[in-house]
């Protein structure tokens, strides 16, 4: 009888064990990590972002790929930097399309002009920065620090009970262009190439005149 209880017992140790090791999983609650997110926002709400994974002692790539898979349709891990202490830092890289399947609530309001986006509660997430294509209302906007006119960070530590949430009024089309980053870009391209032509210009006039000369 006796053995019988402890088989009991030891079945359900290890059911909570098994249990337990599930949520971490799920969860990737890993013990001394913090998770540091930055995330930027499309139009449509679909967007990319970074995490970085800071001060992990042991966890298996495939496992942090999997869990973060689960929200969004592109990931990719880094691979790990080892701090002074022994301890691993990644870099996880993702994208997404569906503002829902990613755990961001989207609310348009028509009638304001206006788009609320609401992360929800940062149970493990210790900082979340939001980069969103519209100026955030100064007023009741967000519950978070705004950093600039599009730019919000939430830090869990100031969201205890309350969600992670942002309101902005969009860009137009145009403007929206001009933040985004592909503009950023193109007009780095821009300065680039005219600021070649004109060196390339000066010399031509250089060799020109020289020639005048002799």
């Amino acid at each position: 009888m006796k053995k019988i209880e402890k088989n009991i017992k030891n079945k359900k140790v290890k059911f909570k064990i098994a249990l337990l090791l599930t949520l971490l999983s799920v969860f990737l609650i890993i013990p001394g990590c913090k998770v540091v997110g930055n995330l930027h926002i499309d139009k449509s709400g679909g967007g990319y972002g970074t995490y970085r994974l800071i001060g992990i002692t042991a966890y298996p790539v495939n496992k942090i790929k999997k869990h973060f898979l689960k929200k969004y349709s592109y990931v990719k891990v880094s691979k790990p930097v080892i701090d002074k202490n022994g301890l691993l830092n990644y870099k996880v890289f993702v994208r997404w399309v569906d503002a829902k399947r990613a755990g961001i609530k989207r609310t348009v309001d028509k009638k304001n002009s206006t788009i609320k986006l609401d992360f929800g509660y940062m149970k493990n997430i210790s900082e979340l920065t939001v980069k969103v294509p519209g100026n955030i209302l100064k007023k009741n906007g967000t519950d978070g620090k705004i950093k600039s006119a599009n730019i919000v960070v939430f830090n869990s530590s100031a969201l205890i009970g309350k969600t992670a949430y942002v309101i902005y009024r969009p860009y137009n089309d145009i403007l929206s262009f001009l933040s985004s980053d592909t503009s950023i870009i193109i007009l780095i391209a821009i300065l680039f190439i005219s600021f070649t032509g004109i060196i390339i210009v000066s010399i031509l006039l250089i060799a020109n005149k020289n020639k005048k000369v002799e």
